[in-house]
């Protein structure tokens, strides 16, 4: 759904419409991200260990994100430069989230 907004907006379709659903995709992951750990850990302690690492790590690089893009604007002179990494960023999550394995109810793991 987001890499669909930066596609609207990188062809110039409807920009008020693709800035929707960029919003609209992270808005209702989020809250389906923070639950990852505890669905994917095998007990309190391991649930704990992935939700810091995790929260730690993602709050860092969502706090870097914008001063990356800001630099890569500047470097470039326009929102091309920035877009194409926001696309490329988006690709690399969709590649990390079909490479990870899912769990089977019985606790093996595997692909489903």
């Amino acid at each position: 759904m987001i890499l669909t907004g930066f596609l609207m907006i990188a062809f110039a379709v409807q920009p008020l419409l693709a800035a929707l659903i960029i919003g609209i995709g992270p808005g209702m992951l989020f809250p389906i991200n923070l639950l990852l750990p505890i669905d994917e850990a095998g007990n309190a302690r391991q649930a704990a260990a992935w939700s810091a690492m995790t929260q730690s790590v993602g709050y860092v690089i969502g706090a870097l994100g914008p001063i990356l893009l800001g630099s890569v604007h500047d470097a470039v002179g326009s929102y091309s430069g920035p877009m194409i990494a926001m696309i490329a960023i988006v690709l690399l999550m969709i590649a990390v989230q079909l490479a990870l394995p899912c769990r089977e109810k019985d606790g093996k793991w595997g692909r489903a």
